[in-house]
């Protein structure tokens, strides 16, 4: 077992004990934050994913961490970037999920704690687009598929509308125009596919 995983998992306790035992939050916050910046892969890797895990379920006393976590989206690591990104767009698409449900048409609003996320998930694809071809494919699939509630109950659309509205409000506008076209792209791939689907269909019979 690499040291680096040991320490990970040392990090991953004390982010669980935190969430447990708010008393200790004073003297262990400051130092998981410092943790984040870890110069081991491994560490920076484990400690942004048990962050994200934990403020999925209460945001406090972690939240002061996120900032910090969402500078990771950029890490020179791929599997710290990921890890980043995957984290905070699965807990801002959670913490949604519990503001649309909890207000429903009554004026919901962005995530407490989160508002910022969606305008740096698309300056981190801005700043990568033309960098990175892989890591530009990923904040596609992200921004497109992930960061917004999926939805199948039967107030689904309506609450799909709520949250698109939710998330616009809160973008400039550079990265609004951004956003827009992602969610174009995706809808003209998804017709392409259908009619390449029917012609594929009329064709065997």
């Amino acid at each position: 077992r690499s040291p680096s995983r040991g320490l990970g998992d040392v990090y991953k306790r004390q982010v669980q004990l935190v969430t447990v035992h708010s008393s200790i939050a004073e003297r262990l916050v400051p130092a998981l934050k410092e943790r984040v910046m870890d110069p081991e892969e491994k560490v920076r890797s484990v400690l942004v994913t048990a962050v994200c895990d934990a403020c999925g379920s209460q945001m406090e006393p972690l939240s002061a961490l996120l900032r910090d976590v969402s500078s990771r989206m950029l890490d020179k690591r791929p599997n710290v970037r990921t890890a980043a990104r995957v984290g905070l767009c699965k807990l801002y698409s959670r913490r949604l999920l519990v503001q649309l449900k909890a207000t429903g048409d009554s004026g919901a609003e962005a995530p407490p704690g989160l508002e910022w996320f969606p305008q740096q998930l698309l300056q981190c694809y801005g700043a990568e687009a033309a960098r990175d071809a892989d890591s530009r494919l990923e904040l596609e699939e992200l921004l497109q598929d992930q960061l917004l509630p999926n939805l199948s109950e039967a107030d689904a659309e309506r609450m799909n509308a709520q949250a698109l509205l939710i998330m616009h409000r809160d973008l400039q506008p550079r990265q609004r125009k951004a956003f827009i076209s992602l969610l174009r792209a995706k809808r003209s791939a998804q017709l392409q596919l259908s009619k390449w689907l029917q012609n594929q269909v009329a064709i065997k019979e």
